[in-house]
């Protein structure tokens, strides 16, 4: 039985400077998998298993910025993607089997919450609470296959109840009475 051993292999710019660099097992990217700006700066860095992206994955802005961060099994997104703005976090979004499924949080520059919403299959499915800058809740809604579905309450910044809405999948309904 013969063992083969990864090779490396490097993409150059005219001027010389590296474009990417990767090994290669079998004809297929297989560890570490780079590529670069014109002048040097990072663009993607990743770790591939036998052709297929598994671990993380980076990709960067101009200036060597981190703009996103993936996981992958297998080739398929497992586990929590950050996107970042200005080199902070600006979204969480948890992804099974290449699927959104579970709770994204959304932050704003200082790094607050300002929503939460639950994921099913792909779409916003149940509760999404919005936040203000205090982390008081704005609002409070239920969706069913990314259509608001059952009861919206919208809040003033002080608590108090604003409004109430009541969804039908979709189509806005009279909101049953509430008993004291």
């Amino acid at each position: 039985m013969t063992v083969m051993a990864a090779t490396e292999h490097v993409d150059r710019y005219d001027d010389g400077a590296v474009r990417s660099r990767c090994h290669r097992l079998d004809g297929r990217v297989d560890g570490p998998f780079e590529t670069f700006a014109p002048d040097g700066q990072p663009l993607v860095r990743a770790a591939f298993k036998a052709g297929q992206v598994d671990g993380p994955m980076l990709v960067y802005g101009p200036g060597g910025v981190l703009m996103q961060q993936f996981s992958f099994r297998d080739g398929v997104l497992e586990g929590e993607t950050v996107v970042y703005e200005a080199g902070a976090p600006a979204m969480r979004l948890p992804y099974r089997a290449g699927v959104l499924e579970g709770e994204a949080t959304f932050l704003d520059a200082a790094g607050r919450i300002v929503r939460r919403t639950t994921f099913a299959a792909g779409a916003r499915e149940g509760r999404t609470t919005e936040y203000y800058p205090s982390g008081r809740i704005r609002e409070i809604a239920h969706y069913r296959r990314n259509t608001p579905h059952g009861e919206t309450l919208r809040y003033e910044e002080d608590g108090r109840l604003k409004e109430r809405l009541c969804f039908d999948l979709g189509q806005q309904v009279r909101c049953p009475k509430v008993r004291s």
